[in-house]
């Protein structure tokens, strides 16, 4: 029995490791087909791996798989050629808040950077990546081989999720619950693709907020306001989440907590700051909330039937819903969830009324909900990646009937959820 144990332990991961190699090394995502075949049997194997695998063997697995990804040329998105173009002009001496890649390209010779313009998207864009992610870029810039620079671009998310995966049961740990719940996180395949894969820094914005509530927990706040501020400093999201902690520290220390974080985000700035810095970046966001759309579940449907002159303001009306979740949780009732569970309630309402809602986004709701595991959380990581038939062509084009199968799915399974909360 044991044998036929180790047997089928291997099959699991061996299977797993032939996907992975399919989707990363073989697959592009015009490929949608073969791409939600072998992303469904990753899924199959991750369910079946975590229900037999201890958390020895299964950090392991985890490591492995992400070793099997990272020297990939990413695939399944092309936001890996911004990173390239703002490490490049920091090469060149050059301030990536200050010139779009059109500006760049018009008025500057770097033949050198003509392949990663022309397959850019929104090239007539500032840069939105906060200053961490710059310092992160800077590293591939002076690097000619492509292929050594996104490997250059990958180590730092490859060591922080070796980071998360140590810190995740410590933190488990202070909550009385088993370590074994980080394999939810670790042998995710949405996590594996599209963090190591995929190069995608939420990866690291997830290491330090992780280390935050690990230093919150064991009440180090000071140093966690200053780990949170480096998270924030990779990607703003985590900003949403500050109002959250006046039921852990309460409010004086929350605002002390907040006013470190903020401060820590202007020292990050500080090699990039200039007059023209916060209007670039303000207009870049500005038109990232008001003029994309993508993957929305609740926003699809209101922009398909409302007037047309609604839809500019469709996105900020239905940020009410999270903005409404936050003010319960923090005037509500006493009684209200664990830290890590709030995390993952407002971040789940925020994207569920989103207007862009790509597959890398959900990978921080996965690293909170191994605390007390909703389900709807664990499919909706699957399901996000039907998102991906949107790239079976160009011009790129949505399926309604897509995004609705996805989104009644999950409410499917949102209403499991919450029946068995109710029971």
């Amino acid at each position: 029995m044991g044998n036929w144990k180790k047997y089928s332990l291997a099959t699991q991961v061996g299977i797993s490791a032939l996907a992975y190699l399919l989707i990363s090394y073989f697959l592009s995502r015009t490929q949608f087909l073969p791409f939600i075949a072998a992303y469904s049997v990753l899924f199959l194997a991750f369910w079946k791996l975590y229900s037999s695998i201890s958390w020895k063997v299964g950090f392991l697995v985890a490591v492995g798989f992400r070793l099997l990804v990272l020297f990939s040329i990413p695939v399944l998105s092309d936001d890996y050629l911004r990173f390239l173009w703002d490490g490049r002009l920091q090469f060149e001496g050059l301030n990536p808040y200050l010139f779009t890649p059109q500006h760049i390209y018009n008025q500057f010779n770097y033949s050198s950077m003509d392949g990663w313009y022309i397959a850019m998207n929104s090239p007539n864009y500032y840069t939105v990546y906060p200053p961490f992610n710059q310092y992160l870029f800077a590293l591939s810039g002076w690097i000619e081989n492509e292929r050594l620079a996104i490997l250059a671009l990958k180590l730092p998310l490859f060591f922080a999720e070796i980071g998360t995966l140590i810190l995740l049961p410590k933190l488990l740990k202070t909550y009385g619950l088993s370590r074994k719940n980080t394999l939810l996180y670790a042998l995710n395949p949405l996590v594996v693709l599209e963090i190591c894969g995929s190069l995608h820094y939420e990866g690291i914005m997830i290491f330090f907020l992780v280390a935050s509530l690990y230093a919150i927990r064991i009440n180090r706040w000071i140093f966690g306001a200053l780990l949170f501020g480096l998270a924030v400093s990779t990607k703003l999201i985590p900003l949403m989440f500050l109002p959250l902690l006046i039921r852990e520290i309460g409010w004086r220390k929350t605002i002390a907590f907040s006013a470190l974080v903020l401060g820590t985000l202007g020292v990050t700035f500080i090699p990039y700051l200039t007059e023209e810095l916060i209007a670039n970046l303000g207009s870049s966001l500005d038109l990232y909330f008001r003029s994309f759309s993508f993957n929305g579940g609740v926003y699809s449907l209101l922009n398909a039937v409302l007037p047309k002159s609604w839809n500019g303001y469709i996105g900020f009306t239905l940020l009410l819903f999270p903005i409404s979740l936050i003010a319960y949780f923090v005037f509500g009732p006493r009684r209200s969830p664990e830290l890590p569970r709030r995390m993952v309630l407002l971040q789940s309402v925020y994207y569920f009324f989103s207007a862009v809602v790509h597959p890398w986004y959900l990978t921080t709701v996965l690293a909170f909900n191994i605390f007390k595991p909703l389900r709807f959380v664990i499919a909706w990581s699957f399901l996000v990646g039907l998102s991906y038939f949107t790239y079976r062509g160009f011009p790129y084009l949505e399926s309604p009937w897509i995004i609705g199968i996805e989104y009644a799915l999950l409410l499917l399974f949102l209403a499991y959820d919450w029946g068995r909360q109710k029971t």
